[in-house]
C-alpha cells in the first residue's frame, strides 16, 4: 500500500462534490432559520439530514485532500492550512458581527473565535465556525505527524484519530458547537475524518465507477437511520443502531469521495456543482448573516408569509451575498497564494527520504 503523493489537489468530481455538500448546508441552514420565523414540517425535512450530509463530506474531503499535503514540508503545510483558514473567516466574522451589532445589539464574537482556539465563552456569532475547530485540530495533527513520522504521518493519523474515535462517545455531541475542555480530541466526529484518509489509501476507483458508488454511500447514509423502522429489521438491530450508526456513515462519506473521483462533473449539473465547490469556503462562512437578517425582517415588518415563502425568501436574498464571499474568498486565496510563494519559507524543500 503505497503512501499518498502525487495527486492534483483540484479534481472536477471532488469539486462537484464540496459544491454539493455546501448547498446541502445552505439548504438545512434556510429550512432553520425558516421554522425560527414561521414553523415548518421540520420533522420531515430534517430526516433528509443535509447539514450533516454536508459537514461530513467536508470533513471527509478535507482529510483526503491533506493526505496528498502530506508530503510538503511542515512550515509550507501549516503556513497553507492557516492562509486558507483564517483570512476569509475574518471577513465573515467582522460582517457578522456589524449585523449583530445592527439586528441585535451586540457582536457575539470572541478573540478565542476569532483565533478558533476551544476556550473561554461560548460565542453566538451567524457562521458555522464549529465545524472549524475540528478542521483546526485535524490540521494541528497532521502538521505534529509530518513532523514526527514524515512519510508515515498519514498512517500515524489513522491510528491517532482511531483512538479518538475509540475513546469518543455520542453524549459529546451537544457539545460540538464549542468543544471545551479538549473535548474535540475525543469526538465521535473524528471518524469522517478517518474515512477521508482510508479513502486515499485505497487503490483509485475503477472509471465509470461514480454512480455505484454514489449510490452505496447514498443507501448507507439513509438506511442505517431508516432501518430500525422496519419490520423484523428493526428490533435485531435496535440494540445496536447507536455502535454502528457513525462508521456506517464514515463508509458512506468514503464512497461519496470515491464516487467524485471518477465523476467528470461534465454537463450543466456538474459544471454548476465544481463552480460551487470553487466558491464553497466562502459560501458555508457567510450564507447564514443574510439568512438570519431575514428573520428579523420578517418578523419586524409582520409579513403574513408561510414556512415556504419565508424559506424561498431567505434563500433567494441570501444567495448573491454568499455568492460574492465565494469570489471573494477566490480572489484573496489567488493573491495570497502568490503572496505567500515568494517568501523563504514556501521555499523550503525536505531532504527526499527512501
Amino acid at each position: 500500500m503505497a503512501a499518498p503523493s502525487q495527486a492534483p489537489e483540484r479534481i472536477a468530481g471532488l469539486q462537484a462534490l464540496r459544491g454539493i455538500a455546501a448547498a446541502a448546508v445552505y439548504v438545512q441552514h434556510v429550512f432553520a432559520f425558516a421554522d425560527a420565523t414561521v414553523k415548518g414540517p421540520t420533522d420531515l425535512l430534517y430526516s433528509f439530514h443535509f447539514g450533516a450530509l454536508g459537514v461530513y463530506i467536508f470533513f471527509a474531503l478535507s482529510a483526503y485532500l491533506m493526505a496528498a499535503k502530506a508530503s510538503d514540508p511542515p512550515l509550507k503545510f501549516a503556513l497553507d492550512r492557516v492562509r486558507r483558514i483564517y483570512p476569509s473567516l475574518w471577513i465573515a466574522l467582522a460582517v457578522s458581527g456589524l449585523a449583530s451589532l445592527y439586528f441585535a445589539g451586540s457582536h457575539g464574537t470572541t478573540w478565542q473565535l476569532v483565533l478558533l482556539i476551544p476556550f473561554g465563552p461560548p460565542p453566538w456569532a451567524n457562521v458555522p465556525y464549529w465545524t472549524l475547530y475540528f478542521e483546526m485540530s485535524f490540521y494541528i495533527l497532521m502538521f505534529v505527524l509530518i513532523i514526527v513520522l514524515r512519510k508515515y504521518a498519514v498512517y500515524g493519523a489513522i491510528v491517532a484519530l482511531a483512538v479518538s474515535y475509540w475513546f469518543s462517545s455520542p453524549e459529546y455531541l451537544p457539545n460540538q458547537i464549542f468543544p471545551t475542555n479538549g473535548a474535540v480530541l475525543h469526538m465521535p466526529l473524528s471518524i469522517y475524518f478517518l474515512a477521508g484518509l482510508v479513502a486515499r489509501l485505497l487503490p483509485h476507483p475503477r472509471p465509470g465507477s461514480a454512480a455505484f458508488y454514489a449510490v452505496v454511500g447514498i443507501v448507507l447514509f439513509y438506511g442505517i437511520e431508516h432501518a430500525h423502522k422496519v419490520p423484523y429489521i428493526g428490533p435485531l438491530i435496535a440494540p445496536y443502531v447507536g455502535m454502528i450508526f457513525y462508521p456506517v456513515w464514515a463508509v458512506a462519506m468514503g464512497c461519496l469521495v470515491r464516487a467524485a473521483l471518477t465523476w467528470s462533473a461534465q454537463g450543466r449539473i456538474g459544471s454548476l456543482m465544481a463552480k460551487l465547490g470553487d466558491l464553497s469556503y466562502g459560501i458555508y462562512l457567510i450564507h447564514m448573516v443574510p439568512i438570519a437578517a431575514m428573520v428579523y425582517v420578517v418578523k419586524w415588518n409582520q409579513w403574513p408569509l408561510s414556512f415556504w415563502q419565508v424559506a424561498a425568501l431567505m434563500f433567494v436574498s441570501a444567495l448573491p451575498v454568499s455568492l460574492a464571499m465565494g469570489v471573494v474568498d477566490v480572489r484573496l486565496q489567488r493573491w495570497l497564494k502568490a503572496w505567500t510563494g515568494r517568501l523563504p519559507l514556501a521555499a523550503i524543500r525536505r531532504r527526499a527520504t527512501a
